[in-house]
Parts: structure tokens; sequence; C-alpha cells
């Protein structure tokens, strides 16, 4: 009954993000990843612009283990960061896993200039500026990390990768 009902609204409304946005769930909680899928494929024509809808698509993606499809998913959109943290966020950790240091460093640049006190995004950084051979620009981002809020084991990380730039520097 709630697929027809939400079907009945977009066939009216097709621009109504929030309901094509919870039909998806809908979609995708009963098992139809192709009909989740289709459906954000239909919110991304409607509207190319609308971040979300490549949010979604991306998260669709790495259920079905695709995360190579995800991150070209998110790359195809540079929306505004900071009403889309989730999504460069997202995106900076898929880059960083899949070894797009240049990408990742980029998007957690942005992220860490929309938000400083995230230490996380700091240390995400470090990590991609580490792997590019950039030893003091990821020490001062390890640095920024430690000065934030940060979970026993991402301290314990970055202290340890500081002292280990300290010792090859």
């Amino acid at each position: 009954q709630a697929r027809a009902a939400f079907d009945v609204v977009l066939r009216n409304a097709p621009l109504d993000h929030e309901i094509r946005a919870r039909l998806v769930g809908l979609l995708y909680g009963d098992g139809d990843v192709a009909g989740a899928r289709q459906q954000v494929a239909t919110g991304i024509h409607l509207a190319p612009m609308h971040a979300d809808y490549r949010l979604l698509d991306a998260r669709l993606a790495l259920a079905q283990g695709d995360r190579a499809g995800a991150l070209a998913t998110l790359a195809a959109l540079d929306p505004p960061v900071r009403e889309n943290l989730d999504y460069y966020a997202t995106r900076a950790g898929l880059a960083q896993s899949l070894g797009d240091d240049a990408q990742a460093i980029r998007c957690y640049q942005q992220l860490t200039a929309a938000r400083p006190q995230e230490g996380r995004w700091w240390m995400g950084l470090g990590i991609s500026l580490e792997r590019v051979q950039r030893g003091l620009a990821a020490r001062e981002a390890y640095q920024h990390a430690a000065d934030q809020a940060l979970s026993a084991e991402a301290r314990q990380f970055v202290k340890q990768r500081l002292q280990q730039l300290e010792k090859s520097s």
C-alpha cells in the first residue's frame, strides 16, 4: 500500500524528493535493490544537481560491493560542501580506500575548511598526504587531528604517525 501511495504522489509531483527518498528506502528494505536504484536514477535524471540522490545511489552501490561505482557516482557532482558534509566525507573515504589520494586530499581539505573541529577529517587528510609523500603537510594535518576530539584508537594512530614522521624528518 505504501508503494502504491508513493507512486501516486510521484506521478503527480515527480520532484518530491522526500517521497522519492522514502520510496527508495522502502524498496531497499523490501530487498528490491534494482527498484530502489531505478528510483534513484529517475531522481538523478529529474534533478541532476540534487546531491542526495547521488549519495543514495553511492550507498546502494556500496551495499552491492561496488566501491568504484559508488565513488564514480559521487565524483560526478561537486555540490556545495557546507550543505553536503556527509557526501564529501563518503567521497573522501571511498577515494582514500581506492587509492585515489589526490581526490581524497581535495575532499578532506574542503571538509576541514568547512568544519575544522572534525578530527577524523584531519586524520584522513594526514593519511592521504603521507601516502603522496607530503610529510610536512601530513604532520600538520595529524597535529590538527590531535587537537580535536578523536576516539581512543584514532588518537593512538595519530600519535604513532606523528612520532614516525618526526623520526623520518
